[in-house]
């Protein structure tokens, strides 16, 4: 699960964070990484993961939702 935080404030305004862009999460990509897909199902799989666990990651994206 990602941790999502927005831009970090300065200490003149009091430090931490601003909210979280959320409305930024619609532009994210809907195409699959190959690449970073196929390292995931890897590991994975490394980890003792089923297989058809490990082969659902394959065709999920950035903006995939759960």
């Amino acid at each position: 699960m990602p941790v999502l935080i927005g831009a970090a404030r300065p200490a003149t305004e009091g430090g931490g964070f601003a909210a979280f862009p959320f409305y930024k999460l619609a532009g994210l990509s809907e195409s699959p990484s190959k690449e970073t897909n196929a390292r995931a199902a890897a590991i994975l799989r490394q980890l003792g993961v089923r297989e058809d666990k490990a082969q659902d990651v394959l065709g999920r994206s950035v903006n995939s939702n759960p």
